[in-house]
């Protein structure tokens, strides 16, 4: 089998919301915008979980349907892990007023968000395929995005400016790769992400745009736990999240 031609986005979705994932690749498709889309791109014969892999390594975008089906969600959940190690920007299109399961919610911290409910399946597509053009555009010229946290939070997530200009790349040699949070060699990276597991109980899907930031200016452990701590608003769960403190 020859390579898989590159495809500009690659859809995720449980199966009871196949429907909205199917209007949503037409419309794409219909502004010259390729997607991905299981079953429907997965050749006869051909392994279900190798598909998958190879459809991840040529894809340029990641968009994750979340609804209250999203429960369980054990495939998407593994599909959005594989995306964040290919350093895909992640895109969360709400087809509904609900917040990531536990087994998302580490995923989709340093998103973007769209909420297609209420009235606004078609503007959120709208500006969906705004998003992938203009980020496949500079991506194309060697530029890369400065995402924001979301283009929608969920109500019980502050929501936070979103930067959808392109900017210079990371200069910092020290970065690490794969999706994983970045920051100084001080920080040893399988650390810093076990920091966003414990901090996400706490402040939802910001934990890991949280960590991100506020490992640039850290010195040390100490002062990380206790930068992030500040973004905690009850006093005991803070106490609880310092708990976990290096000493």
């Amino acid at each position: 089998m020859g390579a898989l031609l590159p495809r500009d986005v690659f859809i995720s979705y449980k199966n009871e919301d196949r429907q909205a994932a199917d209007s949503i690749c037409a419309a794409l498709e219909s502004e010259n915008i390729s997607c991905w889309m299981a079953p429907r791109d997965i050749t006869a014969g051909q392994e279900w979980a190798v598909a998958i892999v190879q459809a991840l390594q040529s894809s340029k975008t990641f968009v994750l349907l979340l609804s209250a089906h999203s429960r369980n969600a054990r495939q998407i959940a593994r599909e959005a892990e594989l995306a964040d190690r290919q350093n895909l920007p992640l895109i969360t299109f709400r087809l509904e007023d609900v917040e990531p399961p536990p087994e998302l919610l580490y995923f989709v911290g340093n998103v973007q968000w769209l909420d297609g409910f209420s009235g606004n399946f078609d503007s959120a597509v709208k500006k969906l395929a705004e998003f992938v053009r203009s980020y496949c555009k500079d991506k194309k010229a060697g530029q890369v995005y400065a995402f924001g946290s979301a283009v929608a939070a969920p109500r019980s997530t502050p929501a936070a400016p979103v930067n959808l200009t392109p900017s210079a790349a990371p200069s910092d040699a020290g970065a690490s790769t794969g999706g994983n949070v970045r920051s100084d060699l001080r920080f040893d990276p399988e650390r810093l992400e076990d920091l966003v597991r414990d901090l996400a109980p706490y402040v939802g899907p910001m934990a890991k745009v949280l960590v991100k930031r506020a490992a640039k200016d850290a010195k040390s452990w100490k002062q990380l736990y206790d930068a992030l701590a500040l973004e905690i608003p009850d006093s005991a769960e803070r106490r609880k999240f310092l708990s976990k403190r290096p000493v």
